[in-house]
């Protein structure tokens, strides 16, 4: 039952964006944790997490993608937070994380100018999004989200459907 709701809930989610193309050139430039990845990987999954340091439910959401990253590292499952529309240097942002009771230890970029919100049209945050394989196959609250979720879209490709 659990994974029929899942499956719903995946449908309604992707609802007039499933499969939307989001190139990794689309990713901010500038880093503050990690590296850009040069191309999204076969059968990997990306979690690309939208914050901001005045947003209370955005810094509340930063420990659930931290278990998340902890939980699936190693599985083909990669986590990047962006601090969206904020114009803090690297440094400031990395301070701040390093400020919190779980400081993230997945890769983080900065996109001052909201360049993400635009390309994707969304308005409140934290917002996510999950990339597999070039394309968007999910979008919403990142405390929605679960491992066995993730996995469960990382593998709907291999298994060649769009949902599990």
């Amino acid at each position: 039952m659990k994974t029929i709701l899942f499956v719903l809930s995946l449908m309604v989610a992707t609802l007039g964006f499933a499969g939307e193309a989001f190139p990794v050139s689309a990713l901010p430039t500038t880093w503050v944790t990690g590296k850009r990845p040069t191309e999204w990987a076969k059968g990997e999954l990306t979690v690309v997490e939208c914050w901001a340091s005045w947003c209370g439910p955005c810094m509340r959401a930063i420990p659930h993608m931290e278990a998340l990253w902890q939980t699936l590292k190693g599985e083909r499952v990669r986590v990047i937070g962006v601090n969206v529309g904020e114009r803090k240097t690297p440094g400031e942002i990395q301070a701040l994380l390093a400020k919190q009771p779980t400081p993230p230890t997945y890769a983080m970029a900065a996109d001052p100018e909201g360049a993400l919100r635009k390309r994707l049209g969304f308005q409140g945050i934290p917002f996510a999004f999950v990339v597999r394989e070039g394309e968007i196959v999910w979008r919403g609250h990142p405390a929605k989200l679960t491992a066995d979720d993730l996995r469960a879209l990382r593998d709907a490709k291999q298994a060649g459907s769009n949902a599990p």
